[in-house]
């Protein structure tokens, strides 16, 4: 994920015509939040039962699929408003 995470950052740079700087303890912060940027997962699968690809249910982390799935039009508006 941290390639497309990069490109992604990139892309929000290019939209506010400005860096964004040194994301990571905010994209933490946003994931938190109650509107956040992330889709976790949170939930054993079916079809794979392996903790770290399929989530663990409750944790907003995990070491397989990070926070989960960005929804970056919600990071993007996360960076601008600085919530």
């Amino acid at each position: 994920m941290a390639p497309q995470l990069a490109g992604s950052i990139a892309v929000i740079d290019s939209y506010l015509h400005r860096r964004v700087g040194f994301l990571n303890p905010f994209i933490y912060h946003f994931a938190a939040g109650r509107n956040s940027p992330f889709t976790p997962l949170m939930s054993s699968g079916t079809s794979n039962d392996n903790m770290f690809y399929t989530g663990r249910k409750g944790l907003r982390y995990n070491p397989g699929s990070g926070l989960g799935t960005p929804n970056f039009a919600r990071l993007c508006a996360c960076v601008i408003a600085g919530d």
